[in-house]
């Protein structure tokens, strides 16, 4: 774990050693050449320094020695303004690892130093190209493996040693050399934790200068305080298990029945299945070890062997919340699985960490119940022993035929890539077709499928006018594809290479016009991408799909519309078939130009786009939180169960392995760091993130395989069983269905599907007497009166043809040029209701609007009463107008803006785009609003087109503009999961909104509350209510299974008693029952 001074210690971070007596004085030293910056506080040795009893350090030898300096820390603005304007200034690195003394044959770095023990920490890293492995020794002992992934990465790790005659002795060994950037050594004490908690800091976070323009996001826990007993106190910490889509953060506490459970998973053979549990500590733990035995099956004594489990740590670390550039918040969270080994897995005292187990279960392994043993061993403190129960089911997984799983890989192969010299053992044929085989099986092995990758290709023209073309490394990565054994196709992303080419051949003499393409550019692209579908067909490839252009309707590059319809003209001349990322807007305005239409996630509509794909037009979606979004629910949901919803047949991500700068450090850049993985030395380095991403993919082959056994259960006459099958699987894949909130929620829907297959197996013990459906009565809800002022524009039109005081045509955001006199109009040519509507003709906007960077807009801003908006605090609305198309494809946008002193907070939007364009189209969206905003605004936004053929045809309405409030009912009571199992208390929320009705002063509510099943009460409690809302539970120990109603009646005095109702299942958890045997 990373050390940090004040605000991050208190997370995950290492607390080194806690404060003893002051030791020596700690030396420290950086390694370089003699230019290279030296770090503060720092003593600098070059390749010059050998050892001398005057100078007291020094190398062996300074035979074989080599010194580099990458360079890079600095503030630096990017070169582009768009970026520049984006993300601002950014430091770029530590000086600590910018420059460094490589050694390419064995040597010692030597100290003199007082007899007695030390503490050495090393610093390894190579900005520029992939470090060599390599070995430390100390007093005859191996002390460190040094394995560092890839370039920027960086080593820094602990290792203790003895100075004897007066000299300290580090030597460094390897096949390829070896690196150094710097060592600090010292005697245990506050001393040595803090330079080595001040180092780390600037690596992996922030510089004492900047530290200061960020702020923490204080991290929180979903449950009370963990009061130990006084024999965990004694023991010095305690285990606790957790399911693993929930977020362990620094702040994390167990709830108390969880503390020393045992782990319990479910899994098909074949099947990748997670296990987590964590220890906190009461005291100083040390470095603790964790080792498991064999699962051994309680029937057939059948073994799983402990090789099959992959054992990693979680480590949290500091990663931006908001902000970009040099300022912002940041949050403490978990993020990388890393290797349990080094400081990794040491335990300080306070601290929470997490150790991570996957199960590979064998494909034959028979069914049944197994058990293994987990010894948790801390170094300071006894062992303890937790069991893992494991349920492996008599069924394997089925793939979804017509759904894939895919994103854009920065670089391959390998991932990260392996630039370097060949000496250092690294970039070398082998060890990259090794590595790419590895990287390809592990994307396999999380259910991905699907891959997106760039290029740049080599184009030369021939004396006669044609085009020899070179494809780079293309041919030899789709090879490597081919492992993935998978039917989906490869996206060839080639934006870059077809801009290269237009400025490359544009004409020459002429001024070039960003987007356009000469004849010979146009020749030259229809002919490369003609060669490579040939290339394709010749060789056996996938099915290939080009992406010419990524997000046309953004503005990183001029004209980026005009140079959209032109590349994807060119790719469809060629014969080719074309994907593009694109929103509702782009899509209308694109049309059959793009064959795969991969829609930013919300920014479409459900029913248009399932048309479209019945059309011709494939619906892909990306939502780029899937990765890293740092929600385990969101990216198990977007691989998941959303994802089954949605319709899509592909779901994307961008951000699979993008980085900057050293990437364990989120702040070395303008922005974040966009991956969901990292690369390591033998196989990919996971994040939380990246397994929750196949756990939903789980998800859906779990539903697959349920869809599978009804089919066949139909076909051999089991027509009721598929029918109750069916009605329990139908409310988890509605496109409707709420979206699945609460991190356990997952694994009883997972558990429903299985339970259903096996009864459809006709395993009688999993078989429920009931259809594990529940019915949803909630009532219709009610909306309060709009809050817009003349909403249809029934005032008509000002002098100047705009709308009145209310709809402003302004933007505090942008630059206004000319006002937009009959670009914008109150007219009664057409309305939705009432006489009038506003009519949007960007024919009318040149010169006029609003500018924001390349672009420019038609704006308009519609009011909302301060005191009104006031009003609406943390409650839900719903916000919108309609739409009509008169001509064209321009769209505009819907934005309910937040704004709290002076700065924009948040915003619900809607970009679901037109439904049919011949008649009038309700955009609409809804959400609850934050507590703290102080106004409201609803953003209209419209892009004039470039183009002006374009512009001169685009023409539409909008009227009816909505602000409303969703009312609350007077009574609500929910309950976080929807199913619990035997054994576990159902937790319950009353919620009451205020009755002015009521009367007394200081008269408590009373809230009756019953638990009734079959028409029976089975529970009842009766509380005080002394606010607007209250919690409890209902303890489930006697009661049997099925279905059960939650009903609550409130009653204040002088009012009308309200009543509320819910539904939950109360079912045997996947062991039946079955207790955990004693350890």
């Amino acid at each position: 774990m990373r050390p940090f001074t004040s605000v991050v210690m208190v997370g995950c971070a290492l607390l080194l050693t806690s404060a003893r007596a002051h030791g020596a004085p700690v030396s420290r030293f950086t390694f370089g050449t003699p230019e290279s910056v030296t770090h503060a506080g720092f003593t600098k040795v070059t390749v010059a320094d050998a050892f001398a009893p005057q100078r007291g350090f020094g190398f062996e030898r300074t035979e074989g020695l080599l010194a580099f300096d990458r360079g890079g820390a600095r503030i630096e603005r990017p070169a582009d303004e768009y970026t520049a304007s984006a993300y601002g200034a950014y430091r770029t690195t530590s000086e600590l690892t910018c420059a460094f003394v490589e050694g390419t044959s064995d040597n010692a770095f030597l100290v003199a130093l007082p007899d007695g023990n030390y503490t050495v920490w090393l610093i390894a890293s190579d900005a520029a190209e992939a470090p060599p492995l390599f070995e430390v020794w100390a007093n005859g002992t191996k002390k460190l493996d040094v394995r560092v992934a890839r370039r920027a990465f960086v080593f820094m790790e602990p290792f203790q040693a003895r100075a004897t005659n007066g000299q300290f002795r580090i030597e460094f060994r390897g096949r390829h050399g070896w690196l150094l950037n710097a060592l600090i050594i010292g005697q245990d004490g506050p001393e040595l934790d803090q330079a080595v908690a001040a180092a780390d800091r600037h690596i992996f976070f922030l510089s004492d200068e900047e530290l200061p323009n960020w702020t923490e996001r204080p991290a929180t826990s979903p449950n009370p305080p963990l009061k130990l007993t006084a024999a965990e106190k004694r023991q010095g910490y305690v285990t606790f298990t957790a399911d693993y889509t929930e977020r362990l953060g620094p702040a994390y506490t167990p709830p108390r029945a969880a503390v020393g459970q045992p782990l319990s998973t479910f899994a098909t053979p074949g099947e990748f299945e997670p296990a987590t549990f964590g220890v906190l500590a009461d005291k100083e733990l040390g470095a603790v070890a964790v080792s498991l035995s064999d699962f051994i099956g309680e029937q057939s004594g059948q073994r799983i062997p402990r090789r099959r489990v992959q054992v990693g740590v979680v480590r949290c670390w500091p990663v931006r919340v908001t902000g970009e550039g040099p300022k912002g918040e940041y949050e403490v969270l978990p993020e990388k699985i890393e290797p349990a080994s080094g400081r990794a897995t040491r335990v300080a005292v306070g601290q929470r960490k997490q150790w991570w187990l996957t199960l590979q279960v064998p494909p034959n392994t028979p069914a049944g119940y197994y058990r293994a043993r987990i010894t948790v061993r801390p170094e300071q403190a006894p062992p303890t022993h937790l069991e893992w129960r494991l349920r492996v089911l008599p069924f394997r997984l089925t793939r979804p035929k017509d759904r894939h799983w895919g994103t854009w890989w920065e670089s391959f192969p390998p991932v990260g890539g392996l630039r370097g010299p060949e000496r250092r053992g690294r970039n070398t044929p082998a060890e990259v077709d090794r590595l790419a085989r590895v990287d390809v099986a592990d994307y396999r092995n999380h259910g991905f499928d699907l891959v997106m990758l760039n290029y740049y290709f080599g184009v030369k023209e021939n004396p006669d006018g044609s085009f020899t073309y070179d494809l780079g490394s293309m041919p030899r990565d789709l090879e490597y594809l081919k492992a993935l054994g998978s039917s989906a196709p490869v996206v060839i992303c080639c934006e870059y290479a077809f801009r290269n080419l237009e400025y490359e051949m544009a004409e020459p003499g002429k001024e070039h016009v960003p987007g356009t393409f000469s004849p010979k550019a146009r020749r030259a692209i229809v002919g490369l991408v003609r060669h490579i579908r040939d290339e394709a067909q010749r060789n056996g490839w996938p099915k290939l799909y080009f992406a010419p252009i990524d997000e046309p309707g953004n503005s990183k590059t001029a004209n980026r519309m005009t140079f959209a319809e032109n590349v994807l003209d060119m790719v469809h001349e060629a014969g080719g078939r074309t994907a593009t990322t694109l929103t509702a807007a782009d899509a209308q305005r694109l049309g059959d130009r793009v064959d795969v239409r991969i829609y930013a996630y919300g920014h479409f509509n459900r029913e248009k786009v399932i048309r479209e794909t019945k059309e011709g037009h494939p619906f892909w979606y990306y939502n780029n939180g899937m990765f890293y979004g740092h929600c385990t629910q969101t990216s198990r949901n977007m691989a998941g169960f959303e994802f089954l919803r949605s319709g899509a047949t592909v779901a994307t991500a961008w951000g699979f392995d993008s980085t900057y700068g050293n990437p364990e450090n989120d702040f070395d850049s303008g922005h974040r760091d966009w991956n969901v993985l990292f690369p390591g030395v033998d196989r990919p380095t996971p994040t939380i993130y990246w397994e929750m991403c196949r756990e939903g993919v789980d998800d859906c082959r779990y539903v697959a395989t349920l869809q599978e056994a009804i089919r066949q259960a139909r076909a051999r006459g089991k027509r009721a069983a598929a029918q109750r099958a069916e009605k329990v699987l139908a409310p988890l894949i509605d496109p409707k269905a709420r979206s699945v909130n609460h991190p356990l929620q997952f694994g009883r829907y997972r558990w429903r599907i299985a339970r259903e297959i096996l009864a459809l197996r006709g395993d009688r013990e999993a078989t429920l007497p009931f259809t594990a459906v529940l019915r949803h009565t909630a009532s219709p809800e009610k909306l309060g009166p709009n809050l817009i002022a003349d909403p249809s524009f029934e005032a008509g039109p000002q002098a100047d043809g705009f709308p009145t005081a209310g709809f402003q045509i302004s933007d505090p955001y942008s630059e206004a040029q000319a006002k937009p006199v009959n670009a914008l109009v109150v007219t009664d040519e057409i309305a939705h209701s009432g006489r009038y509507s506003l009519k949007w003709d960007l024919s009318q906007a040149e010169g006029k609007g609003f500018v924001y960077g390349r672009d420019r807009w038609l704006i308009v801003n519609v009011q909302v009463p301060p005191e009104r908006a006031q009003a609406l605090r943390g409650k839900r609305v719903r916000v919108g107008y309609w739409f009509r198309l008169g001509s064209g494809t321009c769209l505009p946008s819907l934005t309910l803006r937040q704004f709290g002193k002076g700065e924009f907070l948040d915003g619900l939007h809607y970009a679901g785009g037109v439904d049919d364009p011949a008649v009038w189209n309700h955009f609409v969206t809804e959400g609850r609003l934050r507590p703290d905003f102080e106004t409201l605004d609803i953003h209209v936004p419209c892009l004039v087109p470039s183009d002006a053929e374009l512009a001169r045809k685009s023409v539409f309405y909008i009227d009816d503009v909505t602000l409303q409030e969703i009312e609350e009912p007077p009574l609500s009571l929910t309950t976080p999961l929807d199913e619990y199992y035997l054994g576990e208390p159902i937790a319950w929320r009353a919620e009451a909104t205020p009755d002015p009705a009521a009367t007394g002063s200081g008269a408590a509510a009373s809230l009756r509350l019953a638990l009734f099943t079959g028409g029976r009460v089975v529970a009842r409690q009766t509380r005080a209510l002394p606010a607007d809302s209250l919690t409890g539970s209902f303890t489930t120990r006697a009661l049997k299974p099925g279905v059960y109603t939650l009903q609550a009646t409130l009653q204040r005095p002088g009012s009308t008693p309200r009543t509320a109702r819910c539904e939950v299942l109360l079912t045997p958890d996947p062991f039946g029952g079955k207790q955990p045997s004693k350890p």
